[in-house]
């Protein structure tokens, strides 16, 4: 699970994550180009939906979605705010989705995700040809936002 935090003796080289109670365990450190990036090991993950692949990865989108809105302002300011909504709606619909026991509920939840992952993908277009964004910049939002969206049809076929 992909998740900002720190690490306690991080810069000693023996780390103790404040996941696990300060004790040793195989949690990792990275950095990616916004943040410090703490890789949890499964016996941090409380939560099922934690385990799900496109789960993290729609974290890992909506950090990067967090960070390049970071720069947008003025005109740009209702794209930009349409875009943290959505991003933050993928791995949220997915949580919840998860969580429900009807698999008919399960697959609405899944079904609203990939939505705002294709809203996702359609606001990253309208931002690149308005210039607000770089063709760079909305090739690497869409990398994530298809395999968001190829996992999650995997997911909701029947």
């Amino acid at each position: 699970m992909l998740l900002r935090g720190s690490f306690e003796g991080y810069s000693a080289g023996k780390t103790y994550c404040h996941f696990h109670c300060l004790t040793s365990c195989s949690c990792s450190v990275r950095r990616s180009r916004t943040a410090l990036v703490i890789v949890l090991d499964k016996n941090h993950m409380l939560f099922d939906h934690e385990k799900l692949d496109v789960y993290r990865i729609s974290i890992e989108f909506a950090a990067w979605a967090f960070a390049l809105t970071k720069k947008l302002s003025g005109p740009n300011r209702h794209a930009r705010d349409q875009l943290l909504r959505a991003s933050q709606s993928i791995p949220q619909n997915i949580a919840e989705g998860n969580g429900k026991r009807s698999i008919k509920d399960r697959k609405r939840f899944l079904e609203i995700a990939r939505g705002s992952a294709m809203e996702c993908a359609s606001i990253l277009d309208i931002l690149l040809v308005c210039g607000a964004i770089s063709e760079g910049e909305a090739n690497v939002g869409k990398k994530l936002l298809h395999r968001i969206a190829s996992m999650l049809s995997k997911m909701t076929q029947e």
